[in-house]
Order: C-alpha cells, then sequence, then structure tokens
C-alpha cells in the first residue's frame, strides 16, 4: 500500500495524543461532532479529521459538553485541557489542547 511517502497514521485508542498542528493560538485539531448517536466514541478518518460521535442533542451546549468529555477521556487529558475555539454552533470545530 502507497502512504504517498509518509508513514500510515497510528490509530487513535489507549489514550494516545493525535498529531495535532501547530497554530498561532497553539496546537489545534480538527473535529466534526455527529450529534444524537447511539454510541459515544471518538474515530479518525482517512483525512486526519476526527469524528466524535455524542448522544447529546446540538442544543443549548449540551452536544459540545459530550464533545469535550469524550475527546479528554480518549486522550487521558483533563477537560479543563481542551477547548473549542471555533465552530461553538457547528459541526465542524476547531479544539486547542492545553498543555
Amino acid at each position: 500500500m502507497d502512504t504517498g511517502g509518509k508513514p500510515p497514521s497510528p490509530p487513535l485508542s489507549g489514550g494516545k495524543m493525535p498529531s495535532a498542528r501547530s497554530h498561532a493560538s497553539g496546537k489545534v485539531i480538527t473535529v466534526r461532532v455527529c450529534p444524537r448517536s447511539q454510541k459515544p466514541r471518538v474515530v479518525e478518518d482517512a483525512g486526519g479529521c476526527y469524528k466524535v460521535y455524542v448522544s447529546a442533542a446540538p442544543e443549548k451546549g449540551k452536544a459540545n459538553k459530550q464533545v469535550v468529555k469524550i475527546l479528554a477521556r480518549h486522550l487521558g487529558l483533563r477537560k479543563t485541557s481542551l477547548e473549542i475555539i471555533r465552530g461553538q454552533s457547528s459541526r465542524e470545530k476547531l479544539i486547542k489542547i492545553h498543555e
């Protein structure tokens, strides 16, 4: 399998830190949220974006809170280590990782 000269990305499991990219405000990851899912989970897609499936509805910040909780648990971080810096009312979010 040809990966274009880049090593394949490891799967996101076991609390491993995702490959965050540099941004003016620090390390950030791109997240796509899928609300009203039956099973909350985190999945990395082929483009390096992370899909976070949450059971909460996207109303009054409930889904955002669950995104931060699930992603923090998955990465082995505290909830306060993650901050949504763009996309509070969108499915596409940019999340800053405070270390």
